[in-house]
């Protein structure tokens, strides 16, 4: 869920190739295949919000993808 949340912010605030390089640069030597994904479900949510989308707005559209199964984490946690 923060992935989706804090990417989809950084996706609506910055130019979207330096959003990229940032969320890339703070996955670099990680091996969780979950957050890349998440982080790009992020993208998606800003992408389909209004360029001003509110914080709010987009919390509760990544809640949304939550709930929907599309974000994806380790169960054990």
């Amino acid at each position: 869920m923060r992935h989706c949340y804090w990417s989809s912010m950084m996706y609506r605030d910055l130019d979207s190739t330096i959003a990229a390089e940032i969320l890339d640069n703070h996955e670099y030597g990680t091996n969780d295949p979950y957050d890349p994904h998440n982080n790009a479900q992020g993208r998606e949510v800003a992408d389909a919000a209004v360029h001003d989308a509110s914080n709010d707005r987009l919390f509760r559209d990544c809640q949304d993808r939550e709930r929907s199964g599309s974000l994806r984490h380790d169960r054990s946690d």
